[in-house]
C-alpha cells in the first residue's frame, strides 16, 4: 500500500509528463525502505510472536533466520532503499514522499 500510494504521488506530482525511470526508482526505493521497517518490526517482535500460534512459525521466532542476519539485511536494504530515494528522485518529490512515513 505504501508503494502505491508514493507512486500515485509521484505520478500526481509530475505534471502533464511523469518520467517512468523516476516513478520505477521512487517505487523501487519506497519497497526497500518499507520492507526494511517491516522486517526490523518483526525483529522486534520475535518474543511476542513466539507465544502466539498463528506466528510462532515464522522464521525469527522458530530460529530459521537469526535477529543478527534480519536487523543485518533490513539495515542494508534500508540503507540502499534510501540513497535510491536520495540520488535518483527528484527533489521536489522527497517532501511528498516523506509524509509516507510520518
Amino acid at each position: 500500500l505504501v508503494v502505491a500510494t508514493s507512486g500515485a504521488g509521484y505520478v500526481l506530482g509530475s505534471g502533464s509528463i511523469v518520467d517512468i525511470a523516476g516513478l520505477c526508482y521512487t517505487c523501487t526505493g519506497t519497497m526497500m525502505v518499507a520492507a526494511s521497517a517491516n522486517t526490523l518490526n518483526q525483529v522486534f517482535e520475535i518474543k511476542n510472536d513466539a507465544k502466539m500460534k498463528r506466528t510462532m512459525r515464522r522464521p525469527l521466532p522458530s530460529g530459521r533466520i537469526s535477529p543478527v542476519h534480519a536487523a543485518m539485511w533490513a539495515t542494508s536494504v534500508g540503507a540502499a532503499g534510501t540513497a535510491l530515494l536520495a540520488c535518483k528522485v527528484r527533489l521536489c518529490h522527497l517532501p511528498v514522499l516523506a509524509l509516507h512515513f510520518v
